[in-house]
């Protein structure tokens, strides 16, 4: 599975950053849905490389790490979910952010994920189910930055 999803949201690059990388308050702002329901970092100290969060989905707990982290422009993660001590997904995000001549940020973001074992054989409902997902991860970022008010 491989989604790209791209907007432009009308917020400062690091605005946009920060709030990728506030990883336990990702239910402020993102709704619950078929898949996602809230997630939590579970290590100290700020979003970094080797940070590490959980996911909680309806499918089960997804454990997660912060793969690589570039202040303001990058930011990816990984996550696995087991059932009965396997490993049945991977899915690795990341989002490539970039300030435009506007001041606002174009944000790229690439989602690819893996099933395996007996998983992999609703391969095709999970990559339509996950490309919903990204979109609508991407449109509540962005709606809930822009209706934010500017500081000062």
């Amino acid at each position: 599975m491989h989604v790209e999803v791209d907007t432009t949201i009308d917020r400062p690059v690091e605005d946009v950053f920060e709030r990728l990388t506030r990883i336990s308050e990702y239910s402020s702002w993102l709704p619950r849905s078929i898949v996602f329901t809230t997630c939590r970092q579970t290590s100290p100290g700020p979003a970094g490389p080797g940070t590490t969060y959980e996911d909680v989905t309806k499918l089960g707990t997804l454990r997660g790490e912060v793969r690589d982290l570039v202040v303001p422009m990058r930011v990816a993660f990984r996550e696995t979910l087991r059932w009965l001590g396997r490993d049945v997904m991977e899915a690795r995000m990341e989002y490539e952010l970039r300030a435009d001549a506007a001041g606002r940020t174009e944000v790229h973001h690439v989602a690819e994920g893996e099933l395996r074992g007996a998983l992999g054989m609703a391969d095709p409902l999970v990559a339509m189910v996950a490309r919903r997902e990204r979109r609508r991860t991407i449109d509540a970022l962005k709606r809930s930055l822009e209706a934010r008010p500017t500081a000062g």
